[in-house]
């Protein structure tokens, strides 16, 4: 039997900060007790209670895990019986501003955190009003300055000395790793990265985080090692209204190498996926009809793990769906 498309459960995965209505609203469910949902996850990570979450499942139980295990070439498109997918999608709901903060890149994880993935992420902006997102420091930051901001953990003069950059509905942010960044309160987005949750959180203060915590384990100096300075990251990175007018890739080129992402609409009605994808239904209902001769209904809210084998997939009806795959070419380990 072909692999098919699962539509996937809710997967709310506690985190240091707040929000979670939106995503309830978005989702047509009661609540939510997280402001992420790590939308068809097979990345684990260890919670505050010591236990561990992330892994996702589809509406009858499933695990997405165990379906990519046991057919790797339907769901991954290769014979080697690895279920890393190598992407992580999220709805992210931000409850409150979150701290500024930025994450490593592949170097840096392989060299001091033991992983072949950093986080480069990108964001699609769902929220219907204008909102406010952080984006790099206007100008390269001493360390002494750095140094001052973790002792003083000022985060309005962090804030001050960063790029603001106002954001709508269907525009579209690469965050390349190394960038510091913060989100605003309101802000609701989707959000696609590398398959890890390294985060080295600079404002860590009152964000119930300790200083060692917010530099996952390791000295400071190191962690600022991880920084990078992009001079022209808001005009190379920013891309507005994208979900709307973008005829192919959502993000700029510079993000293949760790996500891609298209859009399936009233025009753009055919895609064709070659790995494990997510789909996203961002409005309306429709029919979402796979080459290999499986179809589904889909309708807003709802959150699709789709299969390799799918091939090209055609949009009937009045919706849009965002699809969302890995790089073409995974990290080596």
């Amino acid at each position: 039997m072909a692999p098919y498309a699962h539509r996937l459960a809710p997967n709310p995965v506690p985190i240091f900060y707040s929000g979670g209505p939106t995503i309830a609203e978005f989702r047509g469910i009661d609540s939510f007790a997280s402001p992420e949902d790590w939308v068809g996850s097979v990345t684990e990570v260890r919670l505050p209670d010591g236990g561990t979450g992330g892994l996702a499942h589809t509406e009858d139980g499933t695990g997405v895990r165990e379906l990519l295990q046991n057919d790797p070439a339907g769901w991954l498109g290769r014979e080697d019986h690895n279920d890393e997918t190598g992407l992580l999608v999220k709805l992210l709901d931000a409850g409150q501003r979150l701290p500024v903060h930025w994450h490593p890149d592949r170097p840096f994880a392989s060299a001091h955190l033991s992983c072949a993935y950093g986080k480069a992420e990108g964001w699609i902006i769902l929220s219907p009003a204008r909102g406010r997102v952080w984006l790099g420091f206007v100008s390269p930051p001493s360390k002494e300055q750095l140094d001052h901001w973790l002792d003083t953990q000022d985060g309005e003069d962090m804030l001050a000395h960063m790029h603001e950059v106002v954001v709508d509905r269907g525009d579209v942010i690469f965050v390349p790793p190394g960038t510091p960044h913060a989100i605003d309160r309101g802000v609701f987005l989707l959000e696609l990265q590398e398959p890890t949750a390294f985060s080295f959180v600079l404002e860590y203060g009152g964000f119930n985080l300790s200083r060692h915590e917010a530099a996952l384990g390791i000295e400071w100096s190191t962690a600022f090692d991880s920084l990078h300075f992009h001079p022209d990251l808001v005009q190379d990175s920013v891309v507005r209204d994208a979900v709307r007018t973008s005829p192919d890739s959502l993000f700029p080129a510079s993000a293949d190498s760790f996500f891609r992402a298209s859009v399936l609409d009233a025009t753009r009605r055919s895609s064709v996926i070659d790995t494990f994808a997510i789909a996203i239904v961002v409005d309306g209902s429709g029919t979402l009809r796979a080459a290999n001769g499986t179809s589904v209904a889909v309708a807003a809210g709802t959150t699709w793990a789709l299969p390799a084998a799918s091939g090209e997939l055609v949009l009937e009806g009045d919706t849009s769906v965002v699809v969302c795959q890995p790089p073409a070419h995974l990290p080596t380990r």
